[in-house]
């Protein structure tokens, strides 16, 4: 969130500074996510393309993250949810700061 208001008042120390930017793996698994949940009654093969999408990303993320950790199950549990929650959260906060500190920097 606050990305958006360093980059509003100091621009060329944002764009100067090795800040991350949301990777784009993140906007697929959310654009799918979110377009498995609009067409769930509209459209049940679009659908079902978006959730085996979302899931297939998510997996990958997920195995992105696990690689060279702990292959316990509470660690491969928890690895897979929060796998399938940062991505939206992340972008959500991202846009959330853009809408408060009104400045489009993405």
């Amino acid at each position: 969130m606050f990305n958006a208001l360093l980059y509003k008042k100091h621009a060329r120390l944002y764009e100067k500074s090795q800040m991350e930017h949301i990777p784009l793996l993140y906007y697929l698994i959310t654009v799918f996510l979110l377009l498995s949940i609009v067409l769930t009654f509209q459209n049940t093969n679009l659908m079902l393309f978006a959730m085996i999408t979302w899931l297939v990303l998510t997996g990958w993320l997920a195995w992105k993250r696990l690689r060279n950790t702990s292959r316990s199950l509470y660690h491969i549990a928890e690895m897979i949810c929060t796998s399938a929650i940062i991505p939206v959260l992340s972008i959500y906060w991202d846009l959330y700061g853009a809408i408060k500190f009104k400045t489009l920097y993405i």
